[in-house]
């Protein structure tokens, strides 16, 4: 690495921004080292004394929680082994300053001190804390102790339910079946499905606008005041008010004279007429009056009479001007009531749902996410509560610090803010610290989760609150910035900053300060590359949908620009293609291609990559019931519900279960006797053997399913059943990962209800959801996937194919929101985690309002600056390679792409980079191509085999030999003979035996460990218990027992402390593996002694009498130790509780017993 001052500038940043000692803001670049900087100051806190459970760091996904662990448990492993001096050069390189001995000592015990500290290190997501937290306080925060958290399958399935209930409750409801009638007047099945799931992603805001207005009707005269509508205003009302304010004589005048006009002023003019002859009907008014003075498209006419009319009436033109500005204004009032009646039908419904929803969850004791957050959040300000909870939190959490701050919504980041309140209160509640701390590190840039509510704004807001509180007190919270990129070679870089300097790519994106990344691989081979789009043949048509990708045709410019990116991934591996940076060949796992969306295109490149050969790892997400060994194995499970089902069963027969032929299926079906396909299978089972095998596994199938659970049923299908390896081998190893979810998703099914089949196959595709798949495991296979799911990854070469077009209105069901600030609620945070949500639905942009419309442009303008930031983190990605191309729609054909869109935008920047070059593509086009330092080469490394298809060995599908005897180790107290039978506790001699044994045995336990002189006086103290219920003579019979007992001359040394307890022994005798555990046991220099306590068992009186099983105990336990100490003499003895009597053991008797038990 170069040493020059910018390299300089940021390590000392980076250094700064590790600083335990003070509050710090960071904005890092993509790729500057933002989770080093975390480690670092993670690190450097518990080198400073910080107790690691006083640490808490809060990452955007679990898989950045589980990194940050690994990273950090393998740095303090690392420091446990290394030498004095590599130890010390690390620890300077961390800390910037000498190294001092106790820096040593400290960093070598944090390995051991995080591990056994109670709680441990807390790095986990915002959700896993609020969850932690609350079940840690459930009475205080009022939540079902031990309640579950709903998953986002869980969580659709209850509103779905809510969802029958409300709407088949409120058709006996008079008060609201208004509200469904209007509903299913004005919106069909699948727009108000739609609907109903837009309303449910922003529950959280519907919840908080209901509560904050005190329900749907608070909140429905709220609206009318917004819209400065009267209570009481109607449409009907409107209407008639506007009628009686006409001038209705000259209104007459002008369409008579429109009338005796020009065609066009005829067909305005005589519906006028004839509506005001007609007695003005107020149910036409809106038909004929709009239609006259608007256009089809709903726009005032520009020239309402033509000079023929006005001829005719010198005034017909003022007078129609005059009535269609005054209908402007109804139009617009008339929108008001239309959003007004609309969103307060809405209002009023989706009160209703999360009622219901609410009563859903506590019957069933969950949580969905947004509880998690919201009521952590009011926990920690209910100010009843918030004492005691913070008082226990305040000796928990001294420091917090959040990793992709800028994702963070501002729910969450007032929960950071409300566990924050007393770190600038000069050293809070708490004595024992220097200064508690709190630390953000984000990018603003790279803010791309809007619809999971993050706000780049709340980002710069929560810094300014947090600064302005810092202040108070005389506290400084550094604002950091990390500009090096130690990722990207200069060249992708600079394409990064060109981009970003043009005006039309700012917004969003670049502040007040110019964008500038600085280097780190300042001399690094860097490449990017400006494909020309991909057009549609000219003679294509415009579809108005989009075909799925089995009816895309072979020139359509998607299908075209997949081919040619697989074939370019195919040459750079047959051409061995060098990777300057890495000093080899190109490899597959070295391609990363980005898409903004999974459309025809995403499906079109995988399938493109697998007919080229190019080794791929699919999809990164996978919607399980879509998989079609999923639906392979469902159907199976649908035949054996109904096996007269003749389509179900033929589904199964043709599936890769059993592959039938078209023409096997066809024989069977055509002209056959039995009704159903089932029973004519069963019939003429015998006529080839294909049929036969299919009857009979079926048949078994069917018989089964009535017997066991659907886990079994699946299990035993894909296990013994052979059906794994048939599934696999017709579909290829990709199909053995939707298989294991599907028999996750039959186990997770019977932990939440009475297992059945068929209940298991109408749960399953309500919950089965999407399954995040992580491409990020060196694989050496090429990954596809959105720039969304490559958030944090990076990779050698990244494409970006899906540019050309702009992104679709995320209209939500056509919901508007806005809000308004409500300084009144006592929230910590950002602004926007005090603002109360405000709900518009105009239901069609043509009943816009001024209000609408600004919100709906103000979306638009958001969208949009979202858009531009996903580009930023696209572009990002890539390392030493980036190559920017792109398909267009029939639409774009002749004008090329979209003004504004990804691939204007990187052409633009294009056009500032110097020397620019352009070069032939294998197809004929020709691209622009920039390179920074393009002669850095290295020798070229031998490149890694692509990932083979493992193929099983025979002996992994055949029965396991029999396992050697015994099948698991031998325990010495529990040898092959029974033990002798226990004491029955039934007479009362034997239940003060029972008692004396426990007492006696308790003893043995805690008096070694004291002095000699001290045994005595503990012992009584202990016989002297109430508890034992001893009377004096009884208390020193036995404290005499026990004391001679410890005394006994031969054992005395057993009972000291140098003794061991409780002593684990294994080890092999003959061909028998022993494992045992020895009450007591003592290694001396000449002699091993052992002990082992018999409590609950009659007391013999001679050795001779000792049960023979006990006898091949203590044999095993000194052969053991035979063979460890071979030249000790081994002495063994038996202690009964019940008599507190020592009995030594011969050892030519336990001789005997271990020949004949090594005899058998």
């Amino acid at each position: 690495m170069r040493s020059d001052p910018e390299l300089l500038t940021h390590t000392m940043n980076q250094r700064s921004a590790a600083d335990p000692a003070q509050s710090a803001w960071v904005a890092a670049n993509a790729g500057s080292g933002k989770t080093r900087v975390l480690v670092d100051r993670v690190t450097r806190l518990l080198l400073m004394g910080t107790r690691p459970s006083g640490i808490l760091c809060l990452t955007f996904t679990k898989a950045a929680a589980a990194e940050m662990q690994l990273r950090l448990t393998d740095r303090l492993g690392k420091w446990t082994m290394l030498n004095d001096a590599e130890l010390k050069a690390e620890l300077f390189e961390l800390l910037g300053r000498p190294v001092t001995e106790s820096d040593m000592d400290a960093a070598r015990r944090l390995f051991a001190r995080t591990l056994e500290s109670p709680g441990g290190l807390r790095l986990q997501t915002v959700h896993a804390f609020c969850e932690a937290l609350l079940k840690r306080f459930p009475v205080e925060a009022q939540v079902p102790p031990g309640f579950a958290v709903a998953d986002e399958a869980v969580t659709a399935d209850l509103f779905e339910t809510a969802r029958r209930r409300v709407l088949g409750d409120g058709l006996s409801d008079a008060d609201f079946r208004p509200v469904i009638d209007f509903f299913a007047a004005r919106v069909d099945d699948g727009r108000f499905a739609d609907l109903l799931k837009a309303l449910l992603g922003r529950r959280r805001d519907l919840a908080l606008l209901l509560e904050a207005h005190d329900g749907a009707a608070g909140a429905i005269s709220a609206l009318y005041a917004q819209l400065e509508l009267p209570p009481d205003a109607t449409r009907d009302l409107s209407i008639r008010l506007h009628i009686d304010a006409m001038r209705l004589a000259d209104l007459r005048r002008a369409a008579a004279a429109l009338c005796g006009g020009s065609v066009t002023d005829r067909k305005i003019g005589q519906p006028l007429a004839d509506w005001l002859a007609a007695g003005l009907p107020v149910e036409q008014f809106e038909d004929v009056w709009f239609a006259g003075f608007f256009t089809g498209e709903g726009k005032p006419r520009a020239r309402m009479a033509t000079k023929t009319a006005i001829a005719a009436a010198a005034d017909c033109a003022d007078i129609l001007a005059e009535e269609q500005a005054r209908l402007i204004a109804l139009q617009q009032e008339l929108n008001k009531l239309t959003v007004a009646e609309a969103t307060a039908m809405l209002l009023r419904l989706g009160e209703q749902l999360l009622k219901t929803y609410a009563k859903l969850k506590t019957a069933q004791g969950l949580l969905d996410y947004d509880d998690l957050i919201l009521r952590t959040r009011d926990l920690l300000v209910e100010p009843s509560q918030v004492p005691w909870v913070m008082f226990k939190l305040d000796r928990g959490i001294d420091h917090i610090l959040v990793d992709e701050a800028q994702d963070t919504s501002p729910d969450q980041w007032s929960v950071v803010a409300a566990l924050a309140e007393e770190f600038f209160s000069g050293t809070g509640a708490r004595d024992d610290i220097p200064r508690r701390t709190i630390f953000a590190v984000g990018d603003v840039k790279q803010s791309i989760y809007s619809f999971q509510g993050a706000r780049p704004q709340a980002f710069l807001d929560t810094y300014n609150d947090f600064r302005r509180r810092a202040e108070a007190v005389d506290q400084r919270l550094a604002q950091i910035p990390l500009e090096m990129s130690f990722r990207s070679a200069p060249a992708v870089l600079q394409l990064v900053d060109a981009v970003f300097a043009e005006d039309a790519a700012k917004p969003g994106v670049v502040g007040e300060k110019p964008l500038h990344h600085k280097a780190s691989r300042s001399d690094a081979a860097g490449r990017i590359e400006l494909w020309p789009p991909f057009r549609p043949d000219p003679k294509a048509q415009s579809e108005p949908w989009e075909a799925p990708l089995d009816y895309v045709g072979q020139k359509d410019p998607r299908k075209r620009l997949a081919e040619e990116i697989a074939a370019q991934i195919r040459r750079w591996m047959d051409d061995e293609e060098l990777l300057p940076g890495l000093g080899r060949h190109v490899q597959p796992g070295d391609v990363m291609i980005l898409v903004r969306r999974r459309n025809v295109f995403f499906e079109a490149m995988v399938q493109a990559l697998k007919t080229a050969g190019v080794p791929v790892a699919g999809a990164d997400r996978m919607k399980l019931a879509e998989q079609i060994a999923v639906l392979d194995l469902l159907a199976l499970g649908g035949f054996c519900l109904l096996p007269e089902d003749d389509l179900t069963l033929a589904t199964v027969l043709k599936g890769p279960l059993f592959n039938f032929s078209e023409e096997d299926l066809f024989d069977l079906c055509w002209n056959r006797q039995q009704p159903r396909v089932w029973h004519e299978l069963r019939r003429r089972a015998e006529e080839r053997p294909l049929w036969r095998a299919a009857s009979d596994e079926l048949h078994r199938w069917l018989a089964r399913a009535d017997l066991v659970t659907p886990f079994t049923l699946y299990a035993e299908l894909l296990g013994a059943g052979d059906g794994r390896r048939r599934l696999v081998a017709r579909l290829g190893p990709q199909a053995n990962e939707p298989i294991d979810e599907f028999i996750a998703a039959t186990l997770a099914y019977e932990r939440e209800n009475a297992p059945s089949l068929q209940g298991f196959l109408s749960w399953f595709p309500r919950h089965a959801g999407e399954v995040k798949r992580d491409l990020d495991q060196g694989r050496n296979e090429v990954r596809v996937l959105t720039v969304h799911g490559a958030k944090g990854l990076e990779a050698p070469i990244v494409i970006l194919p899906d540019t050309c077009d702009l992104p679709q209105d995320q209209g939500g069901g056509g919901l508007l929101w806005g809000e308004a600030p409500t300084p009144g609620m006592r929230t910590p945070g950002p602004a926007a985690a005090r603002a109360v949500p405000q709900l518009y639905w105009p239901m069609r942009k043509d009943n816009d309002t001024a209000v609408t419309a600004g919100l709906r442009g103000k979306r638009h303008d958001e969208q949009m600056e979202e858009y531009r930031r996903l580009l930023y983190v696209a572009l990002t990605r890539a390392r030493d390679r980036l190559y920017v191309c792109g398909y267009l729609g029939v639409r774009n054909a002749e004008k090329g792409p979209p003004q504004g869109s990804w691939y204007d935008l990187v052409a633009a920047g294009f056009d500032h980079l110097p020397s620019v070059q352009s070069i032939a593509l294998p197809w004929g086009d020709e691209a622009r191509r920039y390179e920074t330092n393009p002669d850095s080469r290295s020798e070229a490394k031998p490149a890694v085999a692509a990932t083979e298809i493992f193929i099983a060995p025979d002996w992994l599908r055949q029965p396991a030999p029999p396992e050697p005897t015994p099948p698991r180790p031998l325990s010495p107290s529990q040898p092959s003979r029974p033990d002798p039978a226990p004491l029955s506790p039934t007479t009362a001699k034997n239940q003060d035996g029972l008692k004396r044994g426990r007492l006696v045995h308790r003893l043995l336990q805690t008096l070694p460990d004291l002095p000699d002189a001290e045994r005595a006086a503990a012992a009584a103290r202990f016989l002297a218990h109430p508890g034992h219920a001893l009377d004096p003579a009884a208390q020193a019979i036995l404290l005499k027992e026990v004391m001679a007992l410890l005394g006994d001359p031969q054992f005395a040394a057993l009972f000291r402390p140098g003794a061991r307890t409780e002593a684990p022994l294994a080890g092999r005798i003959g061909n028998r593996t022993v494992v045992g555990q020895v009450d007591r046991l003592l290694i001396d220099h000449d002699t091993v002694l052992v002990v082992d306590y018999k409590t609950n068992r009659p007391p013999p009186s001679a050795v001779t009498e000792v049960d023979p099983a006990y006898l091949d105990q203590m044999a095993l336990y000194r052969g053991l130790l035979a063979q460890v100490f071979p030249n000790r003499r081994i002495e063994a003895a038996l202690v009964w509780t019940h008599t507190a009597h020592l009995m030594p053991l011969p050892n030519d008797l336990l001789d005997q017993r271990l020949a004949a038990f090594t005899a058998t």
